[in-house]
């Protein structure tokens, strides 16, 4: 819990920092989540060249959106990010079958400021097929309850923990604890550790 709370005060205060112009604050962003972009962008682009250039166009299209406006929900830094990285993943594999050499600035801010959803910003039904399954084989069952309620469903905190018998003290811990034994399993099987959402 500790660690998810070191973990979104950080967001909070590289996204601060930037929208007052903190250029390092800008460089620890990209130092931060360069890997993980990487591997978003990888399960489509199998180009290094293809997928360092969507790098660059990643943090190009997030810096510009947290200089001029910041987030609404800083502490989101993480799927934001990955929202932006899917969405030009996705409008890379357009432009390949149109032929045209400049991105689409309009349609990607678009589809950042839309705020999807988390089963939306997943997108590839791939992805979204791995956790389901995944979460079946979580051993404790409140473990497979809360993370599908919280983050799959987004339901409130307060109703799961109605549906859960939980105080909402404790519900911080029991999400914690199902969150770790998620990603260890995820890592175990894919090694790929891009969900849930820091």
């Amino acid at each position: 819990m500790d660690d998810q709370n070191d973990k979104e005060k950080l967001s909070v205060e590289l996204v601060t920092r930037i929208q007052q112009g903190d250029q390092q604050a800008e460089h620890q962003l990209i130092k931060r989540y360069s890997a993980r972009i990487d591997m978003i962008l990888r399960r489509h682009c199998h180009d290094a060249t293809q997928v360092s250039d969507l790098r660059q166009e990643v943090f190009i299209a997030a810096l510009n959106k947290l200089r001029k406006e910041g987030l609404k929900q800083p502490a989101q830094l993480s799927a934001f990010l990955h929202r932006i990285a899917l969405n030009m993943a996705n409008y890379e594999t357009r432009r390949h079958y149109r032929r045209k050499t400049e991105p689409d600035w309009a349609f990607i801010e678009q589809q950042v400021d839309q705020n999807p959803s988390l089963l939306e910003r997943l997108q590839q039904a791939e992805i979204a097929s791995v956790i389901h399954r995944l979460l079946g084989e979580l051993k404790v069952p409140r473990d497979q309850q809360i993370l599908r309620r919280f983050y799959l469903s987004e339901e409130s905190k307060g109703d799961i923990c109605i549906a859960l018998d939980v105080t909402q003290e404790h519900f911080d811990r029991v999400l914690y604890r199902a969150r770790k034994r998620f990603k260890d399993l995820l890592i175990k099987r894919t090694g790929d550790t891009i969900w849930p959402p820091d």
